[in-house]
């Protein structure tokens, strides 16, 4: 059975697509022009309420918010290990950093960009600057490549092109590092 991504370039679905790249799992885009609302469909709706990107189809699994969507497919798709099983030491951290990436890190970014709030430019260079120091040495976020990076990469590529990130030397070179994935590029060449 094949997954179905519903996608817009750019938007939050680049970081499920990414994930389905490293998992290598066959999937189909079914793409949307949002600006022309082609997502905006009482059939599209029956898929995501709100008619907004990503929503994904697995044979009965139907989900939709990006964060929610790489959890499923990392724990659905062991064979690759893309995850800590729900017993391993490390999960609580993983879906820490699942959770970080959304709510402290993507939000602020978010708000600074579009209102230019002080307090969520603050919130924003607080967390970019909590990442700096956790990866330290390590290339990712758990040691090796998990589905939290994914979700973490989204975000610092959107400040990263915006030159947000100026300051934060090791969280540069973790994206760097992230994008330079040939799953990370496959999932931008739209």
């Amino acid at each position: 059975m094949t997954i179905t991504l519903y996608y817009a370039f750019p938007s939050r679905a680049v970081k499920v697509r990414w994930l389905l790249e490293e998992l290598g799992v066959p999937y189909q885009l079914t793409r949307f022009d949002l600006a022309a609302g082609e997502h905006q469909t009482s059939a599209y709706r029956k898929i995501h309420p709100l008619a907004q990107v990503p929503a994904l189809v697995d044979g009965p699994t139907t989900l939709f918010e990006a964060g929610a969507i790489c959890v499923y497919l990392a724990d659905r798709y062991r064979d690759i290990p893309l995850a800590p099983a729900i017993d391993a030491p490390d999960r609580a951290v993983y879906l820490q950093w699942v959770f970080f990436s959304i709510d402290s890190l993507e939000t602020p970014f978010l708000d600074w960009v579009k209102t230019g709030n002080e307090t969520s430019k603050d919130r924003f260079l607080a967390s970019a600057r909590v990442l700096d120091e956790v990866l330290g040495d390590r290339p990712y976020l758990l040691g090796d490549f998990s589905a939290a990076d994914c979700l973490v990469g989204s975000p610092l590529g959107w400040a990263r092109k915006m030159g947000r990130l100026d300051d934060v030397p090791q969280l540069l070179a973790y994206h760097r590092r992230l994008v330079a994935r040939p799953a990370s590029k496959r999932s931008r060449y739209d």
